[in-house]
């Protein structure tokens, strides 16, 4: 259940983390893009070690800082999403 619940929880971030944007001058939605990416890779890790019970707490960890991190941003529509990504993107290059 917990895994399903995770996949699920998965998909839909990696949908809305390609609908989001970030603003030069709004660094915190870079970072919730960033913390985005850490949950996202850290499950990816942990799912094909079988999800062991170690990397539970880790797991965790990683999605309450994404929460955080976007809670300012659950509410936004799409395009103004995309134009904040497009400038996270720019000012990492």
């Amino acid at each position: 259940m917990i895994i399903h619940l995770t996949y699920k929880w998965l998909f839909g971030f990696i949908f809305i983390h390609f609908l989001l944007s970030c603003s030069q001058t709004d660094t915190q939605f870079c970072e919730c893009l960033d913390a985005g990416k850490k949950f996202n890779s850290a499950l990816m890790r942990s799912s094909e070690k079988g999800y062991p019970t170690k990397d539970k707490l880790e797991l965790e960890r990683l999605k309450k800082a994404q929460e955080a991190a976007c809670l300012n941003y659950q509410n936004m529509d799409g395009p103004a999403m995309l134009e904040l990504m497009a400038e996270c993107e720019k000012s990492e290059n």
